[in-house]
């Protein structure tokens, strides 16, 4: 049985120290409770640690310590994804503002520009440039993004009947 243990301690050892030290360099604080899990479990540094301190930890006292380290560690992840949640949501709605700021600068020419790639048979980038600017709620680019989207489905199911018509042929 011992020999299980010190297996088992020297595999999740290395597996905390491993994700510890990568974590380290994403989020600090989590990659910590992974070194700390690792210093718990690792024999030789549990032998230095009792070398040092003549005090050896119940066995019982180190999987609750290293079990609230990863309770702590999931913490600390969770936390830091949320932080660039809200962070990728604040940069998209600065990018949402300045399209509308641009829109409203530019109403005329951009409507015109857009009608401009419809009746030159460039329905994608006509969706491509009305997504961007449906956020300003302006009827207009709804009904060119529409009225876009229609041209390009008619132009595939074309595609597709042509093509399905030529197969039938051969």
């Amino acid at each position: 049985m011992s020999k299980f243990y010190t297996i088992f301690n020297w595999s999740a050892g290395l597996f905390f120290l491993l994700g510890g030290i990568g974590s380290l360099f994403d989020t600090p604080l989590a990659g910590v409770c992974l070194l700390v899990a690792a210093a718990l479990l690792l024999p030789p540094v549990r032998k230095m640690i009792f070398y040092k301190t003549n005090k050896k930890f119940p066995a019982i006292l180190r999987i609750a310590a290293v079990f609230s380290m990863f309770v702590l560690f999931g913490h600390f992840t969770n936390e830091h994804e949320r932080s660039i949640s809200a962070q990728e949501v604040a940069a998209e709605e600065k990018v949402k503002e300045e399209a509308i700021k641009e829109f409203n600068s530019n109403k005329s020419a951009t409507i015109t520009a857009i009608n401009e790639l419809i009746e030159n048979a460039q329905y994608q980038e006509a969706i491509s440039e009305t997504n961007k600017l449906l956020s300003t709620d302006d009827p207009d680019i709804g009904e060119l993004h529409s009225r876009a989207q229609s041209l390009q489905n008619e132009l595939a199911w074309i595609s597709h009947s042509t093509s399905a018509s030529t197969a039938l042929r051969l």
